[in-house]
């Protein structure tokens, strides 16, 4: 299917937009419980999500996906789960506000730039 050179212009400029954005929607506080059900956070599952201010996962999750969380500017909190094996390449790249992380015991491997250019992280706690 051919789109014309407008509808082109068009698609290219929403791109960005329509792919940014939370596979489960933030409360009114910028807050997910993530399901209970799921066992993983998956790839990009959070990408440019700029109303994601908050989130806790459960006790079943034992990976985060590569990029999952990338871009999240507006993420300060995250609770992981002590289960948890595995952080995926640049999965919190860009999460300019996160202060600090608590990564539990159990977290195996952490991906390359897992928390690149996060700059207001002043703290890891192994």
């Amino acid at each position: 299917m051919a789109l014309p050179l407008g509808g082109v212009w068009l698609l290219l400029a929403l791109l960005p937009h329509a792919r940014a954005g939370c596979v489960i929607t933030p409360d009114a506080n910028g807050h997910v419980d993530y399901p209970s059900s799921e066992t993983s956070v998956p790839s990009t599952a959070f990408t440019s999500c700029n109303l994601l201010v908050s989130i806790t996962l459960p006790s079943g999750v034992t990976s985060i996906g590569s990029m999952a969380f990338y871009g999240c500017g507006s993420l300060t909190s995250i609770t992981l789960p002590s289960g948890l094996t595995s952080i995926g390449n640049m999965a919190f790249k860009g999460c300019g506000a996160l202060a600090s992380v608590t990564l539990p015991s159990s977290v195996t491997s952490i991906g390359s730039q897992a928390f690149s250019s996060c700059g207001s992280l002043a703290s890891i706690t192994l």
